[in-house]
């Protein structure tokens, strides 16, 4: 991701965090699922760079990687799930996808520039 989309990711999380204001219940959630979708998105990063670095990819690391990325999304809805009290599972699952949303903002709200 451009320095641009970091900033529009923060900008997301910012606004995922202002619902704390409702519940801090949705801001936990929030927080908590976006730092879920960082770590994801570090690890793909990470796995990209060493494929391209050394012009070979294996399937089984490419599937135990991958089943990596979905048990920490499970590990997220999980822990929201039984800590209702602290976080809020639909806040959780909208910080997974917080690194999504703040891509296709970037889009929308830069279209027609160069990254």
């Amino acid at each position: 991701m451009t320095e641009r989309n970091w900033k529009v990711f923060g900008f997301v999380v910012l606004a995922g965090a202002c619902f704390g204001l409702l519940d801090f219940r949705f801001a936990a959630g929030f927080l908590l699922g976006a730092l879920g979708a960082v770590l994801m998105y570090k690890r793909i990063e990470a796995y990209c760079d060493s494929v391209i670095q050394a012009n070979y990819a294996s399937s089984k690391t490419a599937f135990f990687g991958f089943m990596i990325n979905y048990a920490i999304m499970a590990g997220v809805l999980v822990l929201s799930a039984l800590y209702r009290n602290v976080f809020n599972i639909f806040f959780a699952a909208a910080g997974l996808m917080s690194i999504k949303i703040a891509v296709v903002a970037e889009s929308f709200l830069f279209s027609g520039k160069e990254a």
